[in-house]
């Protein structure tokens, strides 16, 4: 390929996965040609696709289960907690103190469900 047929494509807005790469070969100086891939198509799967469980990964997903279980308990406890009237008559600091610990159980629970779906969806390739 000659420098022509290269300023050509760049003239012609020729698009990069379309254009043609040329070096000399080491043997005996001709030019040899190798077409680019084109982006967007994977040559060969991807490694997320092979992925599997990794040590940690099973042990974290074997102890999901029992997590979200506790937690669960604290939720139903602080809300048992929260119903009594007692909590409220005692004074206001044990009644922040359940409510931010019972928002923040609210929070860590999605995340568990959300990370043991995802360790069980690669657990099942």
């Amino acid at each position: 390929m000659s420098s022509k047929t290269a300023s050509a494509c760049i003239e012609k807005a020729v698009p990069v996965d379309a254009a043609v790469i040329a070096w000399p070969a080491v043997n005996g100086g001709a030019a040899s040609q190798v077409a680019r891939p084109q982006p967007g198509r994977p040559q060969t799967p991807s490694a997320a696709a092979a992925r599997t469980l990794t040590f940690r990964e099973q042990r974290e997903l074997e102890a999901l289960p029992a997590q979200i279980e506790a937690l669960e308990a604290e939720q139903t406890a602080l809300y048992a907690r929260l119903a009594d009237p007692a909590l409220y008559q005692a004074g206001g600091e044990d009644v922040v103190e359940a409510t931010a610990r019972l928002a923040a159980v609210e929070q860590e629970l999605p995340v568990l469900y959300a990370r043991w779906e995802e360790l069980e969806a690669l657990a099942d390739r």
